[in-house]
This record gives C-alpha cells, structure tokens and sequence, in this order.
C-alpha cells in the first residue's frame, strides 16, 4: 500500500478510535494498545504519538492536552476537533464509507441468496421425497390391485382335426373340447362364412396380431371366405363364468374368442385346433 494511503488509513483509524472511545478507561486503552502491538496499525509518526497519548491519559501521566495531528490544544487531550472534522468529512472517509456500505450491501446480499439456495435445496429435497414416496405408492397399488384383465394362455386342443359336413359334425367336434360333462354349455347359431385367413393361423395365435402385421400379398389370401358353423359357448361353476364364440370350418379347424382365452383381448379369434 502506498505510503500515503497507508497515512490516511492511519489518521482515519485514529479519529474512529477518538470518537468512540473513553481513554480514561484503563481496560479499554489496554485493549486498544494490545489488539495495535498483534496488527501493527499506528506504524506513522502520528500514530506513535496517538499511542503514546492515550496510555499516559489512561495511567494518569498525560502532560500535555495538544493534537497528536496538528499541535493544537485539543479538549480531548488526543486530536482536536478541526482535525476530527477535517478528517472524518475527508474524501477518503467517504469512499471508505461508500466501500463498508457496499460490503455490508454485498454481505446481505449474499446471505439472501444463501438463503433462498437454502431454501431452495430444502423445498426440493422435500418435492423428491414426495415424489419417491408417490412411486412407491403407485408402484404398491399397482401391484395390489386385482387384475381385471390376466393373461391366460390360448387353450390349444389336442384332438385331432377332422373335416365336418354338417352342424351336427361340427358340433360334435366342439363338444370334445368344450363337453357338457365339463360345465360347457353350446348353442349351434348356424352356418357362416368366414375369412378362410383365420383358420390358416399357427395354433395359439391372435388373429389380431397376425392381421396388422399381414403383407399387401398376403392379405388376398387371408381375406378369402370360407364356410363354417358358428356356436354360443357358455361356462358356469358357480364361481367364475365364462362366455365365448366358436366356429368350426368345413375342414375340421377350431376357433374361439371371448373369456376362453387372452382376456387382453377378448375380441380376438384364437385357433386353438
């Protein structure tokens, strides 16, 4: 620091000090001269002579009462009052002031914005909990709530295929997989035409699914007709019902939709023979 900064830091220092405390007070000079000897402030000529003053006035050996600054008598026995003004309105002490001002400013600031990330980190700890906690819920209820729709393997016959020629035949066929001995209940609703595509698909498998994944060749053949019985079946235990459609094609193959299948898709014909 220059040495004339280091001056005005000195003198402003030493008119602080003059304003605010009572150097008769031995406690208080004591205080002052030891917190000077760890930081080494009052190094200038003035501020021995500040020093030196302020401890003769508190140990009762002050001789003269003249400003340490300037030489005037002084009320105080330190600095005199023209010096206290002319110092304390110096340009320096402004911008010192302006300087603590906008430290204190900046401090504030500061701690605001450390609390508001406080704050921050706080409400969003707390909206992570609640949102883990809303996952483990859902993820709970999921796992609680009956299922309505389960999967259930497509029910794949193991009887033979064999070519029918009328609604009694078919019926026959039908009724190895679905007998009345078993709770199955069939009423024949006639002969139909249907897509011959249906009876072609692998055993097991959703018409559905093959249907949008079929080839623009592919379709002509799938959407042939082709001349079936259809038949109402119905299943009662007297705990679970069951209900589903039938038809069996000239040919001998078998299919079915409706609870006797896939419940995710009740509406899909399975061929299950």
């Amino acid at each position: 620091m220059p040495d004339e900064a280091k001056l005005k830091q000195e003198l402003l220092y030493m008119v602080k000090l003059t304003e605010k405390y009572d150097f008769t007070n031995r406690q208080v000079v004591d205080g002052i001269l030891r917190l000077e000897n760890e930081r080494q402030i009052l190094t200038s000529v003035f501020g021995k002579r500040f020093k030196d003053r302020i401890f003769d006035i508190a140990y009762d050996n002050a001789s003269n009462n003249t400003c340490v600054i300037c030489g005037q008598e002084a009320e105080n026995g330190v600095i005199c009052q023209d010096c206290l003004n002319r110092i304390s309105h110096s340009a320096y002490a402004s911008a010192k002031a302006g300087e603590t001002e906008h430290d204190i400013q900046t401090e504030v600031k500061t701690k605001k914005k450390i609390h508001f990330l406080s704050y921050f980190k706080y409400v969003l700890l707390v909206s992570l909990a609640l949102i883990c906690f809303a996952q483990i819920w859902l993820l709970y209820t999921f796992h609680t709530l009956p299922d309505h729709n389960p999967t259930q393997e497509p029910y794949i016959s193991d009887k033979e295929i064999v070519a029918v020629s009328d609604e009694e035949s078919a019926l026959a066929q039908l009724q190895l997989d679905y007998s009345p001995d078993d709770g199955y209940d069939i009423i024949s609703l006639g002969p139909v035409v249907e897509l011959s595509g249906l009876f072609a698909n692998e055993v097991g498998a959703s018409a559905t699914e093959i249907e949008e994944n079929l080839s623009d060749e592919e379709r002509y053949d799938y959407f042939l007709i082709e001349e079936a019985y259809k038949f109402y079946i119905s299943y009662n235990d007297g705990v679970s019902i069951k209900l589903g459609l039938a038809e069996v094609s000239t040919q001998g193959n078998i299919i079915v939709k409706g609870d006797f299948n896939d419940l995710r898709d009740p509406n899909a014909f399975y061929r299950i023979r």
